[in-house]
Parts: C-alpha cells; sequence; structure tokens
C-alpha cells in the first residue's frame, strides 16, 4: 500500500519523496479514526486519507516535524504516538512515579506500624 501511493506521488509530483520520512511519519501518528492504530498499520479512509496529505507534503518540501506540528494542530496531542513533555501531559508522564512512590510510603508505613504492634504486644505478654 506505501509502495502505491509513493509512486502515484511521485508521478504527480516528479519529485522522489523520502520513503524513511514517509514510514516515520506514518509509524508515529495514530490513526484518528482507528482505535490504537498508527497509520501505518491501518487501512481505514481517513488514514488513507491523512498519507496522502504526508505524501504531498513531503513532496512539497516541509519535513518531518513540520507535518507533525500540522497533524497535531488539527487533530491534537493525541494524535502523536509519542506526545511531547509540555504543561499538559506533565500529569501523564508523572503519574507512574507519583502512584509506586504512594503505594511505597503506604506499605513501609503499613510495615512500622505492624512491627510496633507487635513489639508492644510481645512486651505486654512478657508482663502477664
Amino acid at each position: 500500500m506505501n509502495r502505491i501511493v509513493f509512486l502515484i506521488t511521485f508521478l504527480i509530483h516528479g519529485t522522489c519523496v523520502a520513503n524513511d520520512e514517509f514510514t516515520q511519519l506514518t509509524k508515529s501518528i495514530y490513526c484518528p479514526s482507528c482505535q490504537g492504530q498508527v497509520l501505518d498499520e491501518s487501512s481505514s479512509p481517513v488514514a488513507i486519507e491523512m498519507k496522502n496529505q504526508i505524501q504531498q507534503m513531503l513532496g512539497s518540501g516541509k519535513s518531518v516535524e513540520e507535518i507533525r506540528q500540522h497533524f497535531t494542530a488539527v487533530y491534537g496531542e493525541k494524535i502523536l504516538l509519542k506526545p511531547a513533555l509540555g504543561t499538559y501531559t506533565y500529569p501523564l508522564w508523572l503519574a507512574p512515579f507519583l502512584m509506586l512512590g504512594t503505594i511505597l510510603f503506604i506499605m513501609l508505613n503499613r510495615m512500622r506500624f505492624l512491627k510496633k504492634r507487635n513489639s508492644v504486644k510481645s512486651t505486654t505478654e512478657g508482663h502477664v
């Protein structure tokens, strides 16, 4: 499928579009109409249209970053496989570490509490 799109773009524009840039983009942008699929894996009409847009943009000399920015402007950060670390994505990147830290904190406090309770219990049992 990628070869057909590449061939059509080559014939229309008369320029050779770098196939690795096309593959890089289609593997790093989600299909907006498919659940969890990148453009490279999808054959939906929306994905095919987006692939054609990517080929046209590459053919007209736009960089990979400019094309990513275009799709991000149209669809938002959720379209990217690896969203940039920014104001809105900090919670997403930090949440796993905060949850792990919270779980460890709770576990350590619980272990200390149980240890104290057992030591108090053993000292009171010795006095009976």
